[in-house]
């Protein structure tokens, strides 16, 4: 399940530590619209074949960080998601040998390329004006499109396989975010504020944008234009889940539960053919204060969506594996516990051997224990 922790992309306090974490020295690092150049690292732990792949990501990263695993996780759901047969993904570990060495053998491998980076060279011939990694570099045929947060990496290649991504507006972009940068350091909320509105101007779903505009009116303690702000913006992307549970995660924040439940509702209808409401539906079990779902209002909808994706040929392990812990999550709140010991046990089959394992299995045993907790048997047990 995907908690809040794994959503860095929604926290007001990012915007603040990934600028000011960033020099205002001229380095050196690649723009949009320059060519990525050869990436070598001083030992692989994985290599894939990079050949022919329209999209190319970059990731620079501390394995030490506890952003690595959630990180790892995601990486592999792109690879193996409808995007994974236009990627290819090199990971570069910023740390000696022996600690890389130690994090890559627990982690089971991975089906994209990592190399070891210790000496920094591809830090700094890539991103030397970055202090605060993990840092993405996403190319299309070799030339940069984008580079941020590796949060946003799935909707930015997104776009540009749809076609409603543009480098040009990215470049612009790019100037603004310096400003926007210098503001958030200078500790300048007014400014803030209006540079992120010229840069939703040109890209009106800028997640950084947002993030900074919510982080300006928390830094002028207008909460409550803050609430109108990221209402405006869902209302304009009536289908983008990612912006749904932004506002989601603002709303608990601000203690508004009556209100988060309503926009809850709301998601689950807006969201119904829609391919994230699993993601959703995750964050919102995962998140929400216990007793305040309405049961009867999640169950037919996390059966629908378990239904669906299993009659997809193509779909993912992980996604497998999700819709089945959801749905068994669901049925535990609505005291079905003999239905959720048997689909989470459909889920753990399915996570063994991976880095989720060990958390399906302790999810099953909390299931079982309250099925017999309840003087109920275990399926299939006399």
């Amino acid at each position: 399940m995907i908690g809040r922790k794994k959503i860095a992309l929604f926290y007001l306090m990012s915007i603040f530590i990934y600028f000011c974490g960033m020099d205002l020295l001229p380095f050196y690092a690649v723009e949009p619209g320059e060519r990525l150049p050869g990436l070598r690292g001083e030992k692989w732990y994985s290599k894939e074949q990079e050949s022919g792949k329209l999209l190319q990501i970059v990731l620079l990263l501390d394995l030490t960080s506890s952003d690595t695993f959630p990180l790892l996780r995601m990486l592999e759901n792109m690879k193996i998601s409808t995007l994974g047969k236009n990627l290819s993904i090199t990971l570069f570990a910023m740390n000696d040998e022996k600690t890389a060495d130690a994090i890559m053998k627990s982690s089971g491998g991975t089906s994209f390329s990592v190399g070891l980076d210790s000496r920094l060279k591809m830090r700094n011939l890539l991103a030397e004006d970055i202090s605060l990694f993990p840092h993405a570099i996403l190319a299309k045929n070799g030339i940069v499109q984008w580079r941020g947060m590796p949060t946003e990496l799935e909707l930015v290649a997104e776009k540009i396989l749809k076609g409603s991504f543009s480098l040009e507006k990215q470049k612009k972009v790019e100037g603004m975010r310096k400003e926007l940068q210098i503001a958030i350091q200078s500790g300048l909320p007014v400014v803030v504020s209006s540079t992120a509105d010229r840069i939703l101007a040109i890209l009106p779903d800028d997640r950084l944008a947002i993030q900074s505009k919510l982080f300006a009116f928390n830094a002028m303690r207008q909460n409550d234009e803050a609430e109108k702000f990221i209402e405006k913006i869902c209302r304009n992307n009536p289908e983008d889940m990612r912006l749904m549970v932004m506002q989601l995660d603002f709303l608990l924040r601000e203690g508004k539960i009556a209100s988060f439940l309503k926009k809850v509702g709301e998601g689950c209808r807006k969201l119904k053919k829609n391919s994230d409401m699993l993601l959703f539906l995750s964050f919102v079990l995962e998140n929400a204060p216990f007793g305040t779902l309405d049961v009867k209002e999640l169950l037919p909808v996390a059966f629908s969506v378990y239904e669906k994706l299993g009659k997809e040929e193509k779909i993912s392990s992980a996604d497998k594996a999700l819709a089945a812990e959801v749905l068994a999550r669901i049925y535990s709140m609505a005291g079905r516990l003999a239905d959720a010991v048997r689909l989470q046990n459909d889920a753990c089959k399915i996570r063994k051997g991976g880095n989720l394992e060990k958390a399906a299995n302790d999810r099953l045993k909390y299931y079982r224990d309250a099925l017999e907790a309840g003087g109920m048997k275990l399926p299939g047990k006399k």
